[in-house]
């Protein structure tokens, strides 16, 4: 059977600019490539040796930032990665470090992340893989630009290692089952900000990931279908989500306590997700900016439940090749020629996170909902839209009042246009799988055995995995460790 890792390059989304940074095949280009697809008319009779060229995968970049609370019911703040490292620290004061470096306006974090995962059935190989990510941070107050209160400079070094099991294991899925891979088993300096105010402004600007300050989300599930901004999962080769830093600057206004309102610009370049050097500083190989633009509503009712609401689009001016047709405006694969370039990206986002029941002092007994939605540009995207919805509940189990139980499912389609080439495709040779659309759930139960640590095993169901219909459904198994030093 022909899949979309089977199929001619051009009508997987010839691009300009490599889309799958985070490929568990092969890591992200460096540079900008040439479009996909033939550049003359194919021979007809050669149609069908050009269907079984092999296309890289769909894969999408994860996010990831893990906890800062115990409880995760509280709501995620406006401008602040949606996802937060466990507390206290595993290793307290540092023998009085911390508290000597906090006089001198110095936070200093050492953050650990490490993910489990195996496929049950399906695949190649049913080894286990394993995945992580160290994070080591400097936050230091600094003078106000702005003439307000001290501002601080945030400043982030990361590593990522480990394997990507839908490659090691012969798996195929729309979203990876293990977030915590991809970009690069290299160090990354993933944010080096500037964050000042003064009154109701606030300004932030350097080395940022576009997904810390929108459609920023939590991140407590494995799966990516649940884990971090919406939109870099679907649009990866513009919008950067962590541990990628573009250059960037983002606006900011409160208007009262519950209303906010910020844009931002970011660089748009392929350097910035080169996988063997993640210090890349420079503005060479930039094709364009993005702008995202969001509003954040952050209500606290009578009875003490809060929550966060948040709506959002952006605009890209970096071009991109359609998705499926050439400058003729026929389709690549059967017609070949040079892809069409477009320009002008749009696209829109919905996140919400709601307290349901307001946990006791010690943090348990809490009940949380939410829900993240992305639509994105249907003329040059292979995942044109994707939601995903969630509860989390802590100490619901008889004597364990901290630990946790979330239950997600998520579901990803695969842009209609592409749908329609396949199924052109499938009249032209016999074989030819049509994808649609792929659903996904995870079940987790987390526990703290030590302040600072928070194990998650959990469990994967992929239906209609990489988005056919008539393939198996995949289960994981897996294991999420998150660890503040």
């Amino acid at each position: 059977m022909l899949s979309l890792a089977d199929a001619p390059p051009a009508i997987i989304a010839p691009a300009t600019a490599s889309p799958a940074p985070s490929s568990p095949s092969a890591p992200p280009s460096t540079s900008t490539r040439a479009p996909d697809g033939p550049d003359a008319e194919p021979d007809p009779a050669h149609q069908f040796e050009a269907i079984m060229v092999k296309a890289r995968q769909l894969d999408i970049p994860p996010s990831i930032k893990p906890y800062r609370l115990p409880n995760p019911a509280a709501p995620v703040q406006p401008g602040v990665a949606g996802s937060y490292w466990p507390s206290p620290h595993l290793l307290s004061g540092w023998l009085g470090a911390r508290s000597r470096l906090a006089d001198l306006g110095i936070t200093a974090s050492v953050n650990y992340v490490g993910e489990v995962s195996a496929n049950l059935d399906s695949g190649t190989s049913r080894k286990a893989r394993y995945a992580d990510q160290w994070a080591f941070g400097l936050k230091v107050t600094t003078p106000n630009i702005l003439g307000g209160p001290p501002a601080t400079t945030q400043i982030t070094i990361t590593h990522r290692g480990g394997q990507g099991i839908n490659a090691a294991n012969g798996v195929e899925t729309l979203q990876l089952p293990a977030e915590i891979y991809g970009r690069g088993e290299i160090w990354r300096l993933t944010q080096a900000s500037y964050r000042a105010g003064r009154g109701a402004f606030e300004l932030k600007l350097g080395r940022i990931p576009v997904g810390d300050d929108f459609a920023s989300a939590g991140c407590e599930f494995q799966t990516l279908y649940v884990c971090g901004a919406t939109p870099g999962q679907i649009s990866p080769d513009y919008w950067h989500n962590y541990p990628v830093a573009p250059w960037g600057v983002r606006f900011k206004q409160s208007f009262g306590k519950a209303l906010f309102a910020q844009i931002g610009a970011y660089q748009v370049s392929a350097a910035n997700i080169d996988p063997l050097n993640g210090f890349r500083l420079g503005l060479k190989g930039t094709t364009g900016v993005l702008v995202p633009a969001e509003i954040d509503w952050m209500p606290k009712f009578r009875n003490g439940l809060s929550g966060i609401y948040k709506i959002g689009v952006w605009f890209t001016s970096a071009d991109h090749a359609d998705v499926v047709l050439n400058t003729r405006g026929q389709p690549v694969p059967v017609d070949g020629g040079t892809p069409l370039i477009r320009g002008g990206m749009v696209g829109f986002y919905a996140n919400m996170r709601q307290q349901i029941i307001k946990p006791r002092k010690d943090g348990s007994g809490g009940l949380v909902v939410f829900a993240n939605a992305a639509i994105n540009d249907g003329r040059t995207t292979r995942l044109d839209r994707k939601f995903a919805m969630g509860v989390i509940a802590t100490g619901l189990v008889p004597g364990r009042r901290q630990d946790e139980i979330g239950l997600a499912i998520g579901t990803v389609h695969v842009n209609s246009r592409l749908t329609q080439g396949y199924e052109q495709l499938s009249t032209m040779s016999s074989g030819v799988e049509v994808p649609r659309a792929e659903i996904a759930g995870e079940l987790f139960y987390g526990i703290s055995p030590l302040p600072g640590i928070i194990i998650r095993p959990n469990i994967q169901l992929y239906h209609h995995p990489g988005g056919y219909a008539d393939r198996k459904d995949v289960v994981f198994v897996g294991t999420k460790t998150v660890i503040n030093f």
